[in-house]
C-alpha cells in the first residue's frame, strides 16, 4: 500500500513536518522498549548490591550465544557442529570444577572482589578453542584471578585422557597479584609466570598452538604482542583475543591470517559481553587473485 493509500491520520504523520514531531514520543517508547532500558536499569541496581566485581565480569551466556560460538570454532577447527555442542554441555555439566571455583572463590582473601558463582562468560571461547584443537601449547596472556587458566588446565586434562597431551603457561604482567583459583586447583597444568609478555614470548623458544591475549588493548603492546607471536604459530594453530579492535584486524589484513569474531550474549546481566576474536591459517596463505591470475568464469 502506497502513502495515499493510508488512512488520513497516518499519512499526515508521515508525510508532514507537525506529524514527524508528533512521532518523537512514540518512537522514544519503542527505542526504550526494544533496547531493554528499563530492564537494564533493574538489573544494574541488582548487580549493584549483590555483585563484589569490578572487572573482568562473571557472567552465563544466553544458549543462542554458546551455539553460535560453536558455529565459529567448528569452523575454525573444522570439526563437526555437534562435537562443539558437546564440549559446552560437558563443561555446563561439570559440577566437580563448578563446586572448587565456588568453594576457593569463597575463602580467598580476594572474595570481597569476588563473585562465589561459576560462570565462565567469555572464558568458554578459551575451554572450547582448547577442547577443538588439542593444542600442545596453550600461552595465556593476561591471567587476572585465573578462571582461565583453570579451565584451560580441566580441557588440557580431558585432552590428555583421550590421547592429546598439551601444556599451558599463564603470563601475568602484575608482580603481586594473587591468582588463587589456579594456585590451589589441585588440577593446574603448567605454571604461570610474571612479567611483560612481549618480552617472555620472545624467551620461550617453543612453538605456541593456542594463543590467548587478554591483556591491554593498547594499540603499540598489542601490535608488538601480535607481531611477536605470530611466527611461533603452529600451522594450525589459532590466536584468541578479547579485543577485536583495529590493530587486530590490521594484523589479519598485513599476514593473510583468517579473522572470525564472536559477540556474545550474557543472561541476566547488565554487561553486553566480550566480542572475542579469532585468527588462524599461520600456514602459507595463498597467493591473492587479481582480475589477470582469475580464471574465467566457467558457463
Amino acid at each position: 500500500m502506497g502513502v495515499t493509500g493510508l488512512p488520513a491520520l497516518k499519512r499526515w504523520m508521515l508525510t508532514t513536518r507537525a506529524g514527524r514531531i508528533a512521532l518523537v514520543a512514540p518512537r522514544a517508547a519503542l527505542a526504550t522498549r526494544q533496547a531493554g532500558i528499563f530492564g537494564s536499569i533493574r538489573r544494574i541496581a541488582g548487580w549493584s548490591i549483590r555483585s563484589r566485581e569490578l572487572a573482568n565480569f562473571t557472567y552465563a551466556t544466553t544458549r543462542d550465544s554458546d551455539r553460535l560460538l560453536a558455529g565459529v570454532m567448528a569452523e575454525i577447527a573444522r570439526r563437526p557442529l555437534s562435537e562443539m555442542l558437546t564440549y559446552i554441555d560437558e563443561l555446563a555439566a561439570d559440577s566437580e570444577l563448578a563446586d572448587y571455583v565456588v568453594a576457593e572463590t569463597s575463602r580467598s582473601a580476594n572474595r570481597w572482589s569476588m563473585d562465589p558463582v561459576f560462570l565462565p562468560g567469555r572464558r568458554l571461547a578459551f575451554y572450547l578453542a582448547a577442547r577443538a584443537l588439542k593444542p600442545a601449547l596453550v600461552v595465556e596472556a593476561g591471567v587476572d584471578k585465573g578462571l582461565g587458566a583453570v579451565l584451560v588446565s580441566r580441557a588440557l586434562a580431558r585432552n590428555a585422557a583421550e590421547g592429546h597431551a598439551g601444556d599451558y603457561l599463564g603470563i601475568e604482567y602484575d608482580r603481586e597479584k594473587p591468582i588463587p583459583l589456579y594456585a590451589n586447583y589441585p588440577g593446574r597444568i603448567g605454571t604461570i609466570v610474571r612479567g611483560d609478555s612481549v618480552e617472555i614470548l620472545r624467551g620461550l623458544g617453543r612453538p605456541v598452538s593456542l594463543f590467548i591475549h587478554d591483556t591491554t588493548a593498547a594499540a603499540d603492546h598489542m601490535r608488538a604482542q601480535l607481531a611477536t607471536v605470530d611466527p611461533m604459530m603452529e600451522t594450525s594453530g589459532l590466536i584468541a583475543s578479547t579485543w577485536t579492535t583495529e590493530s587486530l584486524v590490521d594484523h589479519a589484513v598485513a599476514t593473510g591470517r583468517r579473522l572470525l569474531s564472536h559477540q556474545e550474549e550474557p543472561a541476566g546481566h547488565w554487561f553486553r559481553g566480550d566480542r572475542v576474536g579469532f585468527l588462524w591459517g599461520f600456514g602459507t596463505p595463498p597467493p591473492c587473485r587479481t582480475s589477470e591470475t582469475a580464471p574465467p568464469p566457467s558457463g
